[in-house]
Formats: structure tokens, sequence, C-alpha cells
């Protein structure tokens, strides 16, 4: 196999003319954590092709014109997707179903590969989605964030 350097953009093209190119990439971001971990963790990605979407599914996908985002499948119907970072407080806005290019097929964490295509990893996300723990976290998250202005609008401090 060989390994040739290519950015997102050059490999969406690539899929877009039919090729069938898998591509491994480092992320950007903390969306996906824990997950996916932003410039630790690798991803592979395999085209989409025809392939039907299902909720739990890790994708990538086209936002606007040249932003991509891999987030978790949520909502599919009537055409549209919807996704939601494993990281994020709300789900994102529905996209055209065709707006998902790849599917992320597997994630290196520390030299181990753990395949997310399998439906008992669809069923771990989905869990995840809908877990208490993870509205808990962000209600923590949010109390606090709510409670250090609260007390820098005391002390008479602007922030944006």
């Amino acid at each position: 196999m060989r390994t040739v350097e290519i950015s997102v953009e050059d490999w969406v093209k690539i899929v877009e003319q039919g090729y069938a190119v898998v591509v491994t990439i480092f992320l950007q971001g903390s969306s996906m954590e824990p997950l996916i971990r932003s410039e630790k963790d690798s991803i592979t990605i395999i085209p989409r092709k025809h392939k039907k979407l299902q909720v739990g599914d890790v994708v990538l996908f086209r936002r606007a014109m040249n932003d991509y985002v891999v987030h978790r499948i949520y909502k599919v119907e009537d055409g549209m997707v919807q996704t939601w970072g494993d990281n994020c407080r709300f789900p994102d806005a529905p996209v055209a179903d065709d707006a998902v290019i790849g599917i992320v097929d597997s994630v290196n964490k520390n030299g181990k590969k753990i395949r997310l295509t399998t439906e008992r990893q669809r069923q771990e996300g989905i869990k995840w989605m809908n877990s208490k723990v993870r509205k808990k976290i962000w209600k923590g998250y949010w109390g606090i964030c709510n409670t250090i202005k609260k007390l820098l609008r005391r002390m008479k401090i602007s922030i944006s």
C-alpha cells in the first residue's frame, strides 16, 4: 500500500470522481471527544458511495462550501441527515443526505484500532447521545459558565 499526504478537499474531489480511496486523518477540534481526541487519534474514512446511512454512524459531511465535519448521525429522514458531535450540547442543523461523503470506519486510539461500523459501536453511540450522563455533564458545564459570568458581572468585568 502506498501512502500519500493529501488534503480532505483533494480526497473529496477524488471520491466525487468515483474512486474508492480510503483515507486516514487526524481531526482538529474537540466535538467528537472522548471517542476521537483532537490530533491524537487517527480515523480511517471510507467513501460513502451508495451505502445506506444509519443512526449511530460516524460520518464526514460537507456543511458549507469547504467546511468538513465529522459527527455522529442522530436522525435520518426524508433525504436529510442530522448529526450530533459526541462532545456537543445540541445536534447540528440537518443537511441533505448527499452532503455525507464518507463513513468513519475506524479510530486508532493508542495503537488500538476500534471499528465504528459495527452494530455494537452504532448502539454504543446511540446510547451516548441519549445518555443522562451526557446531559448532566453539559448541565454542569453550563452551570459553571453561568456562575463565572455572574461573578464577573459583580466584579464589573465585561466578557464577550
